[in-house]
């Protein structure tokens, strides 16, 4: 089962590429945790003060789930084409806007990476090689910004991905099978075999 955190009733939380909690009111684009990840995501990213502003509800499928509940739906005349096509349009525009910021962000954090490889090759301006707190320091920001842009490359991916399947391809479950393929990969090393060894 999954979970959706929810402030305020109508404000459903999603992450942005820095993990930060941010929200939307459309349900569709919120992230789904589960239940012990959506408490430690209220714990960590909301000061104590706000937290009963917050809940977390299962994620309950919304469409119908067998040909009687199609039925009650047209019965009750709760089935709008205008608000089903209105949701369609601002999905896919709201990934359109996810994915310019992709792109501007990701030249960003590239920069920042070049920034730190250059100051890790190159000594300190009086000569002297770093000390172990400022190896650490650089290595913890290194590690955090390679960590953003891996994020980053792929939600790029995603969106890539969303814009380039037909209808039928993401009925069929490809789209879900794209991103739970994601959790499964495995780099190779293409020299350090020796640093990759369990």
């Amino acid at each position: 089962m999954e979970y959706i955190v929810v402030k305020n009733e109508n404000q459903y939380v999603k992450l942005d590429l820095e993990n930060k909690i941010t929200h939307t009111s459309n349900i569709a684009l919120a992230e789904r945790f589960g239940y012990k990840e959506a408490k430690c995501i209220i714990k960590n990213n909301v000061k104590s003060k706000d937290r009963s502003l917050y809940s977390i509800i299962e994620d309950k499928e919304s469409e119908p789930t067998s040909l009687q509940d199609v039925e009650t739906i047209f019965e009750n005349g709760n089935f709008s084409w205008n608000e089903t096509c209105e949701l369609i349009q601002k999905v896919f525009s709201e990934i359109d806007v996810y994915g310019s910021r992709l792109e501007k962000t990701y030249d960003q954090v590239q920069s920042e990476i070049t920034d730190l490889y250059h100051k890790i090759e190159f000594p300190k301006s009086n000569g002297k090689e770093y000390n172990a707190a400022e190896r650490s320091k650089l290595f913890t920001m290194l590690r955090d910004a390679l960590r953003r842009f891996r994020r980053i490359k792929d939600d790029q991916y995603f969106v890539h991905i969303i814009s380039a399947l037909t209808v039928d391809e993401i009925k069929s479950g490809r789209l879900m099978n794209c991103v739970n393929g994601m959790d499964n990969r495995e780099y190779r090393p293409r020299i350090l075999d020796e640093l990759f060894a369990s």
